[in-house]
């Protein structure tokens, strides 16, 4: 299955969940207990399943589970994909038919980083990574579920 295909079965369950985001990508997720803190509880992958790399899933901490009242402002997840750059290369207009029209990403990005295409769904805005130059390799994916 592809890393397009995987992220397609991801998105079709709502909200993003760990369990969700395991079965979908093929990946076993941990907490990050460094990273975690009161409103989100971060997860990250351990070990790469081609055509994924690296995962990094951010779940909010709903009110109701912490003792102070405090929670965070999301109602959905944040989840990272980095793609195992040995996979197929994947065009962007592979992507538009699943996802829309893909429109530049306006946000400054941090020199080195991809250069990013969004798209804005349903779901909420999806990243599109591709590395800068010549070559249109996907790298990474961010999924900012609302």
């Amino acid at each position: 299955m592809t890393v397009i295909e995987r992220l397609d079965r991801l998105l079709r369950e709502r909200p993003l969940t760990r369990r969700g985001v395991e079965a979908a990508l093929g990946l076993p997720l941990r907490e990050d207990l460094q990273s975690s803190h009161p409103t989100l509880t971060i997860f990250r992958s351990f070990r790469a399943e081609p055509p994924v790399a690296k995962v990094e899933l951010r779940l909010p901490v709903a009110r109701g589970e912490l003792g102070s009242g405090a929670a965070s402002f999301r109602s959905d997840g944040f989840l990272v994909l980095d793609v195992d750059q040995r996979a197929d290369p994947v065009l962007p207009e592979e992507l538009e038919p699943l996802f829309g029209k893909l429109q530049p990403y306006r946000a400054k990005t941090p020199e080195g980083a991809p250069s990013y295409l969004e798209a804005r769904t349903i779901r909420g805005p999806i990243l599109f990574g591709y590395a800068r130059g010549g070559e249109h390799r996907l790298q990474k994916i961010i999924v900012d579920a609302v």
